[in-house]
């Protein structure tokens, strides 16, 4: 998994450009974000994204149960535009993917509830990317899910996404894709580059 992540983009980079996140979607090289950072961390244009004060109750919340949410790590964090955010969460080839069908959403939760007001995002898309994917896991963990009959990878158009009791939801889109897939879609653009090429060249 870490040697597949550093290959697409360095761990605690916040380059897009110099990754090879264009494997993902071409657009993607272009966008603000970050990789591995702590999620209170993170920042936009050297400046962090989240509330530096928060109420007893949140701080309750982000530290029950035995967890500290204020240092999950997001696999990768892009924003590519304001009110947007693209979170993409790798997986080791051997573990069904199905099992972290709820990552990507708490993620997007938290951004959504405890950025400050100007950082505040309500548009997410989420993309999940294993080996070890399973349709029916993943349909049966999540009916919303549709397997795309060609492809091996299934999507979910748009799903709440709860930005806490004093926020208006947002919402998310989610893919989860396995690294074949990526792969087949990168070679099938980079054979259709190479055939315009030798049209032209002819």
């Amino acid at each position: 998994e870490k040697i597949l992540h550093n290959i697409l983009f360095q761990q605690s980079s916040e380059d897009p450009s110099s990754s090879d996140l264009w494997i993902i979607n071409e657009d993607f090289i272009y966008f603000k974000g970050c990789s591995e950072n702590r999620l209170f961390d993170i920042q936009i244009d050297k400046v962090n994204i989240f509330r530096d004060e928060l109420s007893v109750e949140e701080e309750a919340y982000l530290r029950s149960l035995g967890e500290d949410r204020k240092i999950k790590k997001p696999d990768i964090l892009l924003f590519p535009e304001e009110g947007k955010c693209i979170i993409i969460e790798f997986k080791n080839p051997n573990v069904n993917v199905a099992t972290h069908l709820q990552q990507i959403d708490r993620y997007a939760s938290w951004i959504a509830e405890f950025t400050k007001d100007e950082f505040q995002m309500h548009s997410f898309y989420g993309y999940l990317v294993g080996q070890a994917i399973e349709p029916r896991d993943v349909l049966s963990s999540d009916a919303d899910y549709t397997a795309d009959p060609h492809f091996n990878f299934l999507f979910r158009p748009s799903k709440k996404v709860y930005a806490g009791p004093t926020r208006s939801s947002g919402s998310i889109h989610m893919e989860v894709i396995s690294y074949s897939e990526l792969l087949e879609r990168a070679r099938k653009r980079n054979e259709i580059f190479i055939n315009k090429l030798l049209k032209r060249h002819h």
